[in-house]
């Protein structure tokens, strides 16, 4: 379900909730197979609901527990506006913390 070119990964036109356990699946084994970053490209989306917010956020969590720099791109208008509606914090980045955390 998620297609991959090198450290990109690239989601779906549906972003909803027949598909985002198969999405997070998809992502935590990607995860398993890279060391540094890892980009969640956005630009094909078009039909999303308020479970896309929920993979965003499993995807930053499971970044951040693999010490993997994540980077959102290209999030369309209606996902954006549903993060803004759950006043989330900014979902684009994922850092990377440090050798103390």
């Amino acid at each position: 379900m998620l297609k991959r070119e090198g450290q990109i990964l690239f989601l779906p036109e549906r972003v909803t909730l027949s598909t985002v356990t198969a999405l997070g699946s998809a992502f935590a084994e990607a995860l398993r197979h890279n060391q540094d970053a890892l980009v969640l490209d956005c630009a094909q989306v078009t039909e999303v609901d308020s479970s896309a917010v929920s993979l965003l956020l499993h995807a930053h969590r499971l970044a951040n527990e693999a010490r993997t720099t994540l980077t959102i791109a290209h999030i369309p208008s209606n996902l954006a506006q549903l993060i803004s509606l759950y006043h989330l914090p900014d979902l684009r980045h994922s850092p990377q913390p440090g050798p103390s955390d």
